[in-house]
């Protein structure tokens, strides 16, 4: 894996670690594209998705709660659903980035 890839994605793990996030607390959106872009050797970003994963996927157990990520996104913040936490229950698998020359 590229040295510019392991940098952004070590700095999206301490960033979405869930010490970082309280009750009802959103995402916005530009502060993850932010961390991507101050990464030293990232000229840009072509795609960026969130992801709903829930009951067991690849032998993980998730939260059995379904979210609609798409539909909670509003002026670039993601909202969770009233009451709940962001969790990115397995950051190594969970967050994939790609590299292209």
């Amino acid at each position: 894996m590229p040295l510019v890839l392991q940098n952004a994605l070590s700095a999206l793990n301490t960033q979405l670690d869930v010490t970082n996030f309280s009750i009802d607390q959103p995402i916005v959106i530009s502060d993850i594209q932010n961390t991507i872009y101050t990464t030293q050797g990232v000229l840009s970003v072509t795609n960026l998705e969130f992801r709903n994963y829930s009951g067991i996927v690849n032998n993980r157990q998730y939260s059995d709660v379904t979210f609609d990520v798409k539909s909670n996104i509003r002026k670039g913040i993601l909202y969770p659903p009233p009451g709940g936490i962001f969790e990115f229950k397995f950051p190594d698998s969970d967050i994939i980035g790609r590299t292209s020359m």
